[in-house]
């Protein structure tokens, strides 16, 4: 069987890839924010949603994460306002300095990811009677 001899093959084909391959890998600076707001209310009211984000990075920053994940949940009768606002700042770094000398300077990632449900599927209060009561007493209907 010849197939040793392909593996052997493959293998300094890998090895040779390796030695070949461009330099280290470059670290940025990356910024996320994931601010999710949701609101479950009644018919005929209202839900204002509002989410801001805002990214700052010194010049040569490298290395640096921000991370934030916020929830906002309502659940209830009437109008609900419901608003975030979410600041990221990463540091940078002495461009003299050793900790620089490997990277090249590159432009940081900046993700925003607000997401926003409104959901108007709580019934109307005034209709208690129709639909039954919604205090855990239970209706006699007998």
């Amino acid at each position: 069987m010849k197939f040793p001899i392909l593996s052997l093959g493959l293998l300094s084909l890998s090895a040779l890839s390796i030695t070949i391959m461009p330099s280290e890998a470059q670290a940025v600076c990356v910024g996320v924010d994931v601010a999710t707001q949701v609101a479950i209310h009644g018919q005929n009211t209202e839900a204002n949603q509002h989410s801001e984000s805002h990214f700052e990075a010194e010049p040569g920053c490298f290395g640096s994460t921000t991370v934030h994940t916020g929830t906002q949940v309502y659940t209830g009768q009437g109008d609900i306002d419901q608003s975030q606002s979410n600041s990221h700042y990463l540091g940078g770094s002495d461009e003299s300095g050793a900790d620089a000398a490997p990277y090249v300077d590159t432009d940081p990632l900046f993700f925003s990811v607000p997401t926003q449900v409104e959901l108007d599927v709580l019934p109307d209060p005034s209709t208690n009677g129709y639909y039954g009561t919604f205090d855990g007493s239970s209706d006699d209907f007998s």
